[in-house]
């Protein structure tokens, strides 16, 4: 698309969104049953996941080299949740990185051993603690004994109608 958009002397922007794995899954279980949002289980959320990752650091040397495209903006959620501006290109001007360390974060690809670990986490009243607040609305129904896994709470809540 970005050749078609040389030819036709078209203007790309992109904006790039890139969130924690555990952050999008508990995302997705606070999603209400009657949302229209998708409700997926945690092998499509990490299938996803880590195709975007693995694709960032194409994304971004195409961000740097073709003019084409003359708008970029990466935003990455932190670990408290905000959603923080790291890198921009703006018409004419090179790509400015705002935040390094969180730049760095989002072009890394996810690995399996970091997928596991985000699946394997317990849902305990600690665990629930270290939650920010917005997002562990009805997370309480996922805590019981014995504690299931945030993969094992993903599959349930992806089923229920």
């Amino acid at each position: 698309k970005i050749a078609e958009a040389k030819t036709l002397t078209k203007i790309i922007s992109i904006v790039d969104l890139d969130t924690p794995l555990e952050t999008s899954c508990l995302r997705v279980l606070n999603r209400k049953q009657v949302s229209s949002a998708p409700r997926t289980n945690f092998e499509v959320i990490a299938g996803g996941y880590k195709e975007i990752r693995g694709t960032r650091k194409m994304l971004i040397k195409l961000v740097e080299t073709k003019d084409t495209i003359s708008n970029y903006v990466l935003y990455v959620t932190d670990k408290r949740g905000s959603t923080v501006k790291v890198a921009e290109k703006k018409v004419g001007n090179p790509l400015k990185v705002l935040d390094k360390n969180l730049y760095e974060e989002a072009g890394l690809n996810i690995t399996d051993s970091e997928i596991q670990r985000v699946g394997a986490i317990k849902i305990t009243d600690e665990y629930l603690k270290t939650i920010e607040p917005g997002l562990k609305h009805g997370l309480e129904k996922y805590e019981r004994e014995p504690p299931i896994t945030l993969q094992e709470a993903l599959d349930e809540h992806g089923r229920t109608l």
